[in-house]
């Protein structure tokens, strides 16, 4: 009996958390969203249009949540939810597209140009001691993602194929999701999926990064929404001053919002402080007890499950189980051979600089696949020494070192 009134007790208490964060965050948060869009011109708003219709849908469905209850917007908000995640996806998936196409034109010039550095092998030094100027891994391995994209690339496709092939091998033994999620990534970075999104016309990759910008936002409050939406009625009774809070915001208009601000969010930044705290000691009790009872979960802690995500910071997580089974060596093998199809698609269309590009795009979303630093610094060297292009390699190496530039 006792462990049953512990499990009811935590799942009270998290639950509890969830709605008043989800109604405090959710002001305050919205408060600011609406504030940015008073100065549009100031945040790059202005150049926002297809995202526009979703923070009218979002903001219909708040104020049906105190109209009808967080219940009757269930549906709706996870709805909405969904088709914000898809149209990020096709927008990122555009600008992937047209970032090839920017890295072409950007390599586009004189060949003969004279080099911005004595020779290669300095080109070499410069860069190597750049992306090892740090000692921490992370750092280390983002700034060899981005000098293989920058790099000039000469290799044969044989070689490259058997790069790719190497890199995804490298997710054996780990959960079936993590190599689904990435050959999304690379077939988003090669361009392949930016070719299939046939609705959106938009081309600039300014005005897209601005869409998906503003996209982001809204994802991020129709979140709190959803977690509302799946609060018992009790839950909002029980916080009606953050409820309350939350309805003001939604009433205010206009120029004067500012002028509010102190009058509203008095003290709720040291509650939120609070909050947070809490957060982290009932998920971290939430997520043992899920360890220890998964498979014998009653649907108010699968309810909790999904809050929880919805809490996270990543704004688009799933909101269901990944598929955890294993990787195995055919499995890797089965999703090489199809990509590489898709990709040897591209290749038989494509002209010689786009097909670079997407090299180049293809082999920095890869996992790090040099063994050692001697052969990171044999990889820039051959990369330097088979182009000969001096403008592409002036550009190559400037870029390197302006992107990982010690600071």
């Amino acid at each position: 009996m006792g462990k049953t009134i512990d499990r009811e007790r935590l799942c009270s208490s998290l639950e509890s958390c969830y709605a008043e964060l989800a109604y405090t965050n959710l002001a305050m948060i919205y408060f600011s969203f609406c504030e940015k869009d008073e100065t549009p011109d100031e945040f790059g708003r202005d150049k926002v249009s297809l995202a526009k219709k979703y923070r009218d849908e979002l903001e219909a469905l708040m104020k049906k949540c105190f109209e009808e209850g967080s219940d009757a917007v269930r549906e709706e908000a996870f709805a909405l939810r969904k088709s914000i995640k898809e149209l990020v996806n096709k927008l990122v998936d555009k600008r992937e597209r047209i970032a090839l196409d920017e890295y072409v034109a950007e390599r586009e010039g004189n060949a003969d140009e004279p080099l911005s550095f004595a020779d290669d092998d300095e080109a070499a030094r410069k860069i190597l001691q750049a992306i090892f100027a740090y000692e921490d891994n992370p750092t280390i391995n983002e700034n060899i993602k981005t000098t293989v994209y920058e790099l000039p690339v000469r290799m044969t496709k044989v070689r490259f194929f058997d790069i790719l092939e190497d890199g995804l091998k490298k997710y054996i033994g780990g959960p079936v999701d993590a190599i689904t999620r990435a050959v999304y990534m690379i077939e988003s970075a090669a361009g392949i999926r930016g070719e299939l999104v046939s609705d959106i016309s938009e081309d600039n990759s300014a005005v897209l990064d601005a869409e998906v910008e503003y996209l982001n936002d809204i994802a991020e409050l129709c979140n709190y929404v959803c977690v509302l939406s799946e609060c018992s009625a009790d839950m909002h009774e029980k916080h009606k001053a953050k409820s309350e809070l939350l309805k003001n915001v939604l009433s205010l208009s206009g120029k004067g919002m500012e002028d509010e601000a102190d009058r509203l969010f008095m003290g709720i930044e040291g509650q939120l402080e609070q909050l947070a705290e809490n957060q982290v000691v009932f998920e971290g009790r939430f997520d043992s007890f899920i360890e220890e009872n998964r498979g014998n979960l009653s649907e108010t802690e699968k309810k909790l499950e999904r809050m929880k995500r919805l809490m996270s910071a990543s704004v688009y997580a799933d909101l269901e189980d990944s598929d955890e089974s294993e990787i195995t060596a055919q499995l890797a093998r089965e999703e090489f051979e199809k990509l590489s199809a898709k990709l040897n698609e591209c290749f038989s269309k494509g002209e010689r600089p786009l097909n670079r590009a997407r090299m180049a795009a293809v082999l920095s979303s890869l996992p790090v696949f040099f063994n050692s630093r001697t052969d990171c610094m044999n990889y820039v060297r051959e990369a330097l020494a088979a182009c000969r292009d001096n403008h592409e390699k002036n550009v190559a190496v400037a870029n390197i070192l302006s992107s990982i530039a010690v600071l």
